[in-house]
């Protein structure tokens, strides 16, 4: 088993390492000289009330303001009135494409009004979901959360930790995102159990609401029959919904995963049919909230008959800014699992407290 172990550091490591290599290619491809971003930025809420600062994102229904006299605030999107930057800006409507240009005083309250390489574009306020600014710095670019879980019962000396972590960094068309999830439990008489998942997500947005993805995994789950378990593949995804309460996306694809079975040196490859769902709503009411739900199914389209089921669940509370209480679920599923005695279905169930930037 600790031989077993060993390749699977080895691999996680080697995974991370090609991760952050992509990522670092990514971003020394497409940064240039950073732009400094003073606060003259303008916001004019529907009461009339005026605010001076650096336009941060508008994210979630709400958009975040650094400001000189009070540090970065929170206003509802649905207060907001009018937007002024000289800088620019990209920015996601549900009945547009994405847009691209600086904010120009606008009109007529409730109005967006771009001035970028085509020309001059109105949108309404209440049709823009998504606002970032297009700064040359790696930083501002990127955001992401860390949580962490920990639980100890006395009775029978149970022991679980968890610990999760994911961070976007966003271009003009192009996502780029990387996940982690660890799950370790123990038990005064029993076997100790684990799990680890470590994912890679590009995604490309074209025309309307269609984007194409390419991702990698690896994952480790003794439990469920394997020590290792490498995926890579790609496809297309569609938004059913999007605004500034949330999206739903589709997906469907191809990929092609490799096992090393848990005290083998048996390693099973099997291409496989991915359709996936995702969907995230959030309310920027005090406390702030936000249901996220990720559901995948494999199809193996190789060898003997077999069918996978990936599902993540969270649910969180914005206790202070920044800080977050979550109620996570993992399942994952496996009609025929490399080996006879592993388990089928496990099932996790997992508090957090996590910090978000």
């Amino acid at each position: 088993m600790s031989s077993a172990r060993g390749v699977v550091t080895r691999a996680f490591g080697n995974g991370a390492r090609g991760l952050s290599a992509l990522l670092l290619s990514m971003v020394v491809g497409g940064v240039g000289p950073a732009l400094a971003h003073d606060k003259t930025d303008i916001v004019v809420l529907v009461n009339g009330d005026r605010y001076q600062g650096e336009i941060k994102m508008l994210k979630q229904g709400s958009l975040s303001l650094d400001t000189d006299a009070a540090g970065t605030i929170s206003l509802k999107w649905s207060h907001v009135a009018q937007l002024v930057s000289r800088y620019n800006y990209q920015v996601r409507s549900t009945k547009d494409d994405v847009h691209f240009g600086t904010l120009a005083a606008p009109d007529r309250a409730g109005e967006l009004k771009l001035v970028g390489p085509s020309g001059t574009q109105v949108l309404a306020l209440s049709d823009v979901f998504l606002l970032a600014p297009l700064e040359h710095s790696f930083w501002k670019k990127l955001d992401g959360s860390i949580n962490l879980g920990f639980s100890y019962t006395q009775s029978n000396q149970a022991v679980q930790y968890s610990l999760s972590a994911d961070s976007q960094y966003r271009t003009r068309r192009t996502t780029a995102d990387v996940r982690l999830s660890s799950i370790f439990n123990t038990q005064e008489g029993a076997d100790s159990a684990s799990q680890q998942n470590l994912g890679f997500n590009l995604v490309r947005s074209l025309k309307g609401r269609v984007n194409v993805f390419g991702l990698a995994q690896l994952q480790s789950n003794p439990a469920q029959g394997f020590d290792l378990r490498s995926l890579a593949g790609g496809g297309a995804g569609l938004f059913f919904w999007e605004s500034s309460r949330g999206f739903c996306i589709g997906s469907a694809g191809l990929v092609v995963d490799s096992e090393n079975v848990t005290e083998s040196s048996q390693v099973d490859t099997n291409a496989e049919a991915l359709a996936g769902f995702r969907f995230s709503s959030y309310s920027a009411d005090s406390p702030k909230r936000s249901v996220n739900l990720n559901l995948n199914t494999f199809t193996n389209l190789t060898n003997r008959p077999r069918f996978r089921v990936q599902l993540s669940f969270s649910l969180g509370w914005e206790i202070v800014r920044h800080l977050k209480v979550s109620l996570n679920v993992l399942d994952s599923y496996d009609s025929r699992p490399p080996t006879e005695d592993a388990s089928k279905n496990d099932l996790s169930v997992t508090s957090t407290i996590g910090y978000t930037f």
